[in-house]
């Protein structure tokens, strides 16, 4: 069997199937963050004050549209347009201003980039 095929065969069984679909990790990040956004809504009828919609977000949104982001790190421009929708959506229901956090593609070269410094630390203490 030819190398490459195996390889191919090994990946497309660790995509995650809906219904005998495979979806990839993006869109299951995005199907995940929609059902988180309509837990926001209800908890928007609370009336919390914005300093608290920040707090829900930076806690329950935000890391859902980051999981395993130094892994997938190299988004296509569809799945970039597709995470900031998400972001904006729960931005919206939460009434806060795009401008209130970090952009998520800022935060993904954020944590690359404390990923990268880690490494070279490691490596420079071992030798």
């Amino acid at each position: 069997m030819d190398t490459s095929m195996e390889i191919f065969n090994m990946t497309k069984t660790f995509m995650p199937r809906v219904h005998g679909v495979e979806i990839s990790h993006i869109d299951n990040l995005i199907s995940r963050s929609s059902v988180k956004r309509s837990v926001l809504c209800h908890v928007r009828s609370y009336h919390f004050s914005s300093s608290c919609f920040l707090e829900v977000y930076l806690s329950f949104i935000r890391p859902a549209l980051e999981y395993g982001c130094i892994f997938w790190c190299a988004l296509s421009p569809r799945s970039s347009r597709q995470l900031k929708a998400v972001r904006q959506k729960a931005l919206t229901i939460c009434h806060l201003p795009p401008s209130s956090v970090f952009p998520l593609s800022q935060r993904r070269q954020s944590i690359l980039l404390e990923l990268f410094l880690s490494l070279l630390e490691d490596s420079v203490l071992q030798h």
